[in-house]
């Protein structure tokens, strides 16, 4: 449980458990974007209680969207920008955004299509995390962007309108597929438009799904219903099959659009006990051996801080590769799991220059259990739930930062306790 100290303290034992999981914060951030560019009402079903999610809400309702809200996550989204801008107020419109990536990189080039200034307040490592490569692109088609730095970051001032005289636009996705995305997504009402996208080396089905969604948008779909988030989907999933059984009620089948949904494949490579149950839902039962594993990483990274977890309580050497994009999340995470790994005694190397984590993994034996400890993640989400699963596998401890967890899988703790 929470306190107000902002850690928990995780107890150790069997896990078994039914959970609901959350719906995808970056199923549900596209829709709301495509939804307000969008001239007709758009109904969307399921939206998560994220900070991401609120947060971009917050932002849109503040520009001139208005949402009719209703039960169970679900709005409508009533009007579309750039035409609610109220042109006859030309102060200077100042939007908190937060720390998520999907919320400053997907407002940003849909700020531009409008024609009055606005200023974005990221928090957190996102005021330093990368966004050059979209603000250099939004200025060859016109924007003006100005990026000013404010307490150990920047914030970013941006006015539209863009020009498109220009029909053709490059982008370099070596750090981020979401500026991709958001480029698209802010376009999507100029079908000729073409895009080049250089360097896509990691999370190309996230760009998939942008390019799903608006291609339901161009053929006239006026409701969505956001999915289950399977990267929530992991951390269970994970804990149950070296420690337990999990019962996950509200997932009945695969979204091909979310790159992490290959955890469920990843699990059945490895052995687990994983089926679907014929009344809905999916069942992992423990496992009595796992196959260590062998995984190129690019297109799911935020699976990275899971598998890392699982490959350390299976016998023999698992390699993770193509891992270094998370040097650019909201931690560095390459350097939080190498921290987790001397926490709790798991043998590990990891080559820079190949990018390859290799992990000396093996079934946790009671002499083998660490004690009672305190781990003081990062302010980031999935840095924090990982550290729980550590604990929750050995001998328990305390876990600092535990709020983060809102940004993806807010009931977590509950959940998982």
């Amino acid at each position: 449980m929470l306190d107000s100290k902002n850690k928990v303290i995780v107890k150790p034992g069997h896990f078994s458990k039914s959970i609901l999981i959350p719906t995808s914060k970056s199923y549900a951030n596209r829709i709301l974007i495509l939804a307000s560019l969008s001239p007709s009402v758009v109904t969307i079903e399921g939206l998560p209680e994220s900070t991401d999610v609120s947060n971009l809400i917050n932002c849109l309702e503040k520009v001139g969207i208005k949402f009719l809200k209703g039960p169970m996550g679900t709005v409508k989204v009533l009007n579309s920008f750039p035409e609610c801008e109220n042109n006859n107020d030309s102060d200077t419109i100042y939007l908190e955004t937060g720390d998520g990536g999907t919320t400053n990189r997907f407002i940003l080039p849909f700020l531009a299509r409008g024609r009055k200034q606005y200023v974005l307040k990221p928090q957190g490592k996102m005021r330093i995390r990368p966004m050059e490569e979209l603000i250099n692109s939004l200025t060859l088609l016109g924007a003006d962007i100005t990026e000013k730095e404010s307490s150990g970051g920047f914030d970013i001032e941006v006015k539209g309108p863009l020009d498109f005289n220009e029909r053709k636009l490059s982008i370099d996705c070596e750090r981020s597929t979401q500026f991709a995305s958001a480029l698209a997504m802010s376009l999507w009402d100029f079908e000729e438009f073409e895009f080049e996208l250089v360097n896509l080396k990691s999370s190309k089905s996230y760009y998939e799904m942008t390019l799903g969604l608006i291609k339901e948008l161009r053929l006239g779909k006026s409701s969505f219903c956001v999915p289950v988030d399977f990267s929530s989907l992991s951390y269970p999933l994970a804990l149950g099959a070296v420690t337990g059984e999990v019962f996950i009620e509200n997932c009945s089948s695969l979204d091909i659009f979310q790159a992490d949904a290959c955890f469920i494949s990843i699990l059945k490579k490895m052995g687990a006990d994983l089926y679907w149950e014929e009344g809905g839902g999916l069942k992992l039962r423990v496992a009595e051996s796992l196959k260590p594993l062998n995984y190129d990483c690019s297109d799911c990274p935020d699976l990275v801080p899971t598998l890392a977890f699982l490959c350390s309580y299976v016998d023999g050497v698992s390699c993770l590769t193509n891992i270094k994009v998370l040097r650019h999340k909201e931690s560095d995470r390459v350097f939080e799991i190498e921290r987790l790994f001397k926490a709790f005694g798991i043998d590990y190397s990891y080559n820079n220059e190949l990018d390859r984590l290799e992990i000396r993994g093996e079934k946790l034996s009671k002499e083998h259990l660490r004690k009672f400890l305190r781990h003081d993640p990062p302010e980031d989400h999935r840095m924090v739930m990982v550290s729980y699963l550590f604990m929750k596998m050995n001998n328990g401890g305390e876990v600092t930062n535990a709020s983060h967890v809102r940004k993806s899988f807010p009931n977590f703790f509950n959940a998982m306790g």
